[in-house]
């Protein structure tokens, strides 16, 4: 008897492990399966292999290796997209009523990867809702969730969360669109002071961008915008210094006086902004012909307006 249960210790461990996590998962012992599987697929990794690991972790339930294995079948096998895309749904389906974030989030993104024409919009908004997302990962899994979302406030939200993503990933002007949809949309004031104030933010740097790349008339429009929400605001006033910046580039002098004595008024007197506004009129009173000194007078005024010392 002794012989016996060390001939089949001898073969249980020398089995294929493919073998061993069949054996396993019949038994349903899938956390068990699950570890066999991957050591087979360590050796032999395939979508039969794959597709076995997957099932074995669903019924486990470690949602996350699940959506994972999932995910590889549909990449290893492009034969096997749907059956992938079914399983991916249902790791969706059990992080959603298991509150597994994590799992959620990376079932979504991993059928869009997989299946990019299979909806997941119900699972996208669950995603959403639950926490804030990277931007990359936002601008996968907010539109489908935009397009889930029935509430007029949270749909409202989560275009300002789309308009942030794009921001972030340098995409200014498409998330100026999303904002701009939020002002148009919504008549809550928190949500419409978010949305004008990340306008003016990326109105700002659109302008300024305009302004380097020597195209004047774009930067006028967009730093309009950037100064329409609040003037006196560090955005406003750094905005009215590069509209006085793109007047003076078009020729506009009394526009660029304008402009920067704009900026001068709504600051404190002597802080970072007011000094740059005054460099730039003092620059431009010495650019003017000694005869035109009413010209050079309003610059000299601008410039000194609220400041102890007059730059340059």
């Amino acid at each position: 008897m002794l012989l016996a249960l060390a001939l089949a210790a001898c073969g249980e461990a020398g089995a294929d492990p493919e073998l061993l996590g069949d054996r396993a998962y019949g038994a349903g012992k899938f956390s068990a399966a699950a570890a066999q599987y991957g050591t087979a697929l360590a050796k032999h990794p395939g979508g039969r292999l794959w597709a076995k690991a997957a099932a074995a972790s669903l019924h486990s339930g470690d949602l996350t290796r699940a959506g994972q294995a999932y995910e590889h079948l549909g990449t290893d096998d492009p034969t096997r997209v749907d059956e992938a895309a079914d399983g991916l749904a249902r790791v969706a389906h059990a992080a959603e009523l298991a509150g597994d974030t994590a799992a959620l989030e990376a079932a979504v993104l991993g059928l869009r990867r997989v299946a990019p024409a299979r909806p997941a919009l119900r699972y996208a908004l669950a995603a959403a809702q639950a926490r804030a997302l990277p931007p990359a990962e936002a601008l996968t899994v907010l539109p489908q969730a935009l397009a889930a979302a029935d509430d007029p406030r949270l749909v409202n939200t989560l275009l300002l969360r789309y308009g942030s993503a794009l921001e972030q990933t340098a995409a200014c002007d498409d998330a100026v669109l999303a904002w701009q949809a939020v002002l148009r949309r919504s008549a809550d004031s928190a949500l419409r002071t978010a949305a004008s104030t990340a306008v003016s933010g990326c109105a700002l740097r659109l302008g300024l961008g305009a302004l380097a790349g020597g195209r004047p008339a774009d930067a006028e429009r967009w730093l309009d915008r950037a100064a329409a929400n609040d003037s006196s605001s560090w955005t406003g006033r750094r905005a009215l210094i590069g509209l006085g910046d793109a007047h003076r580039e078009r020729g506009d002098t009394a526009g660029a006086i304008s402009a920067l004595q704009a900026a001068l008024a709504h600051g404190a007197g002597g802080d970072s902004l007011s000094q740059l506004a005054a460099g730039r009129l003092n620059a431009l009173a010495h650019s003017q012909s000694a005869g035109d000194t009413t010209l050079a007078a309003n610059y000299t005024l601008g410039a000194c307006t609220g400041l102890s010392v007059c730059p340059g």
